[in-house]
């Protein structure tokens, strides 16, 4: 059975404007992500695109890829460095409220900044040129890993009664954000 895996995306924002974008899939024989340079060697990779990659996996039989969060986390995912001023992140904003993952200089999950806490930020300019994304961070305990299922992730969401997790790799790198309406599709079949 040849898998037809989607490539994602992850791109880092930096103080100085600068942004690094790296790509991977989510590996179903590893249960984790892969960058995609490595991918291409595997010998299980059938066909690599500028999109996906076919893949011939190795499964467990009771396995089912959309039962652990890693496979379901969204395609893009936008991180920002610690040291990024919070007043330079003000007209990046989408119009719904976000809460995007702040990462350390080794590209470690810290916690969230959201929207909210931009706007409140923004509201005196001079404090909006001082204050970091890492100042602002919060919820470093919202993560869970690629491998992770949907039941815990809603049970990280519940006892830190927020609406966001991380979805981080082995070392800690953010790989997705979930919000509880991502995962609602999923209890379904559970």
């Amino acid at each position: 059975m040849t898998e037809h895996l989607p490539i994602r995306t992850r791109r880092i924002l930096a103080a100085d404007g600068s942004s690094h974008r790296s790509l991977y899939v989510v590996c179903p024989s590893r249960m984790g992500s892969e960058d995609i340079d490595t991918c291409k060697t595997c010998v299980r990779a059938q066909n690599v695109s500028a999109s996906h990659v076919d893949c011939r996996p190795y499964m467990h039989p009771q396995l089912k890829p959309e039962s652990w969060v890693g496979s379901i986390a969204p395609l893009s995912t936008t991180c920002v460095r610690e040291s990024v001023i919070a007043g330079s992140l003000g007209g990046w904003a989408p119009p719904e409220p976000w809460a995007v993952p702040v990462v350390d200089a080794s590209s470690r999950f810290v916690g969230f900044v959201s929207s909210d806490q931009i706007v409140a930020v923004a509201t005196t300019a001079r404090l909006a040129m001082i204050v970091s994304a890492g100042d602002m961070a919060l919820g470093s305990s919202l993560v869970i890993r690629e491998a992770d299922s949907v039941l815990q992730a809603l049970r990280v969401m519940a006892h830190g009664r927020a609406r966001v997790v991380a979805v981080v790799d082995d070392s800690g790198t953010p790989r997705g954000v979930l919000r509880d309406v991502d995962l609602l599709p999923h209890l379904a079949g559970q």
